[in-house]
């Protein structure tokens, strides 16, 4: 990854190796987060997001299966009702239960992984989002 974001990922990724940065609490957004409730919230934010970058633009996208499993824990965990979701994660899309662990994490989160309106225009730029 280049230019800031990239550093910022690096730096974030360098930090989580240390294991002090699981343990203790810290403040994400004036809310109290232990340290593993923030790195969870942060992978999948980096998961989620990548995934909606690489749909935006046209790029595939694979999902470490380690991380759509903490993904998958994560995004189970918020339930289905529209005030627990707010300002997290959309209405949940259903997916077969036997679809793969990155595809019910995308529903669970309020993304169709098949939606065709989710494609790339022919500029690479997706038609909505």
């Amino acid at each position: 990854m280049a230019g800031a974001a990239g550093a910022a990922v690096d730096d974030l990724v360098t930090a989580w190796r240390d294991p002090a940065a699981w343990q203790g609490v810290c403040a994400v957004g004036g809310v109290e987060l232990s340290g593993r409730e923030a790195g969870m919230v942060a992978l999948n934010e980096l998961v989620l997001h990548g995934w909606d970058l690489a749909r935006a633009i046209g790029r595939p996208y694979e999902c470490d299966p380690a991380d759509a499993q903490a993904c998958l824990a994560f995004t189970s965990s918020i339930p289905d009702d529209p005030q627990a979701r707010e300002g997290l994660f959309g209405p949940v899309v259903d997916v077969p239960a036997d679809a793969p662990v990155f595809d019910r994490v995308l529903g669970l989160s309020g993304r169709d992984p098949l939606d065709p309106a989710l494609t790339p225009g022919p500029w690479g730029t997706p038609e909505r989002l």
